[in-house]
């Protein structure tokens, strides 16, 4: 999909802005970017997921502790429960799985909780795992702290869904301001033929078409950075 987007961009770059076929050498640093920009979207995505997830599991192990469970023990139960309500392919079973399976081997929970922590690259989990670590150390009440740190997420989760429904609307307008020169020189062009001929195949034609584009592709990546505030 990537590599037909690729070219129908490189496509259009080269015929609108070059009038040349020849430039759709283009079409291998738009296919590098394109990929790029989806993988971090990905990756932006799966977090996001991840920590909503998280809420859900933390709160689990909070309920089974004071059901009367055992941390550990606990944690089973919020893997069983995190089956039920995401499945096995969620991000969460995986970790609560992985977990419990280091957990059957003696493997310490406050080592586990780090590496999750570390693998997770989400803020919300790392502070979490670390103030658990402390308040398990220190003897603190253990529910009372996952229920607290739940709330906190939440909280922040609400914020950030709020702000990625007011950026829905942005960013669709910002796709249209986008499209929209493509649109118009292609327009102008097709409709009327010969009129951007005195800058195609001369050097300052081709110069001032550069510099058109650069200042095009500038202003499609500082929108999308301003729409991409804080990772959302």
């Amino acid at each position: 999909m990537f590599a037909l987007l690729s070219l129908a961009v490189s496509a259009g770059i080269a015929i609108l802005f070059y009038d040349s076929l020849f430039l759709m050498i283009l079409s291998v640093p738009v296919y590098i970017f394109l990929t790029r920009a989806k993988r971090e979207e990905y990756s932006v995505r799966e977090r996001q997921r991840l920590e909503n997830q998280f809420r859900d599991g933390i709160l689990s192990v909070a309920a089974s502790l004071q059901a009367g469970y055992s941390i550990e023990n606990s944690f089973r139960e919020a893997m069983a429960e995190m089956e039920r309500l995401h499945g096995e392919d969620s991000p969460i079973f995986r970790e609560f799985y992985v977990i419990n399976a280091k957990l059957s081997v003696n493997v310490a929970l406050e080592e586990l909780l780090s590496d999750f922590a570390d693998r997770s690259a989400c803020d919300d989990i790392e502070t979490f795992c670390q103030v658990f670590i402390f308040a398990r150390k220190s003897g603190g009440s253990l529910d009372k702290v996952i229920k607290k740190s739940a709330e906190s997420i939440s909280g922040k989760l609400e914020l950030a869904e709020d702000i990625r429904t007011e950026l829905a609307s942005r960013r669709y307008e910002s796709l249209i301001m986008s499209i929209m020169p493509m649109f118009i020189i292609g327009y102008v062009r097709f409709s009327t033929p010969g009129y951007f001929d005195c800058l195609y195949h001369n050097v300052p034609g081709v110069l001032i078409m550069t510099v058109a584009l650069a200042v095009y592709g500038a202003s499609f990546l500082l929108s999308e950075k301003l729409l991409n505030v804080g990772g959302m």
